[in-house]
């Protein structure tokens, strides 16, 4: 599968979107959605470059930021096969706006 960058533009808003990724430690970007399989072990939300993100895994996968908590309490949550999280960043700040199936470390 291609695993390039897609820009689709819907009114002023353009959305990036990574469909798959595969590197075993992956640091985001500015995309709105990842899909992380097999062999991905961990997922860094970079502060400085993401704002919002939705993350579906494929495989257990853990999530973690460079700067702060997320929900002010945890400094990584587990994402367990199947499941999907979307994360959102106030005040530098990760905060868990929805999800299903995780597991919180």
């Amino acid at each position: 599968m291609d695993n390039k960058f897609l820009r689709k533009q819907v009114g002023q808003k353009v959305y990036t979107i990574k469909k798959i990724v595969e590197e075993p430690v992956y640091w985001t970007s500015d995309e709105e959605f990842i899909l992380v399989k097999n062999t991905v072990d961990k997922v860094v939300l970079d502060n400085k470059k993401t704002n919002e993100i939705t993350i579906k895994s494929l495989s257990p996968v853990i999530v973690s930021c460079t700067e702060n908590k997320i929900d002010e309490e945890y400094d990584e949550i587990l994402l367990e096969k199947g499941s999907c999280v979307h994360l959102l960043k106030l005040n530098n700040i990760w905060y868990i706006i929805s999800s299903d199936g995780l597991k919180l470390n």
